[in-house]
């Protein structure tokens, strides 16, 4: 819960955290602790593309939205 200036040793070099550990962090701080994260050695490729995503959001493909059918109303 510290800001990332006091928490990036941790974030770097703990290995008492692990991957869902990570992943939470991530979800819970966003891009700061994410770019923390990114500094670790040996770090899980599925998290590392997770962190690029975040940095560069437009690069992620996107499936186009799905038709929506209005239905009229039912009559009582």
């Amino acid at each position: 819960e510290e800001p990332v200036e006091i928490a990036a040793p941790l974030l770097t070099r703990s290995n008492a955290l692990s991957d869902i550990d990570l992943i939470a962090l991530i979800g819970r701080h966003g891009l700061p602790h994410a770019r923390a994260i990114a500094r670790r050695k040996e770090l899980n490729a599925t998290i590392a593309h997770l962190i690029r995503a975040l940095e560069k959001p437009t690069l992620v493909n996107t499936r186009p939205p799905e038709t929506v059918t209005k239905l009229a109303p039912v009559k009582p």
